[in-house]
């Protein structure tokens, strides 16, 4: 998804190198204000979980405390969802064109 939207991505190995090294960009980027919109949530491409090796998805969004002005970066908070969950919730197969369109609206 962020190939075809021109959107910043960074590959992060499983279980090795520096995660914290590697994240530290990605909240950059809300710190700087460039994700304070209260409506923004990041999804990303379905992938298979290594440990259950079912497909799924994360979805993430920043947290700020907007009792100080300016907000305040607090983190993100993100969520893994089975795909299959979906299935059942949606009635669509988790790897049809329009399952996957509904995430990129």
């Amino acid at each position: 998804i962020a190939c075809s939207t021109n959107g910043i991505w960074t590959p992060v190995g499983d279980f090795d190198g520096d995660l914290v090294g590697a994240m530290a960009s990605y909240y950059k980027l809300f710190a700087l204000g460039l994700g304070d919109d209260t409506e923004f949530t990041a999804w990303v491409e379905p992938y298979e979980f290594f440990w259950t090796k079912k497909m799924g998805t994360t979805n993430s969004a920043p947290v700020f405390d907007r009792s100080v002005d300016p907000p305040l970066f607090l983190g993100v908070v993100a969520s893994d969802v089975h795909m299959d969950a979906f299935e059942q919730v949606l009635g669509e197969n988790a790897q049809s064109s329009t399952m996957l369109q509904r995430f990129i609206r």
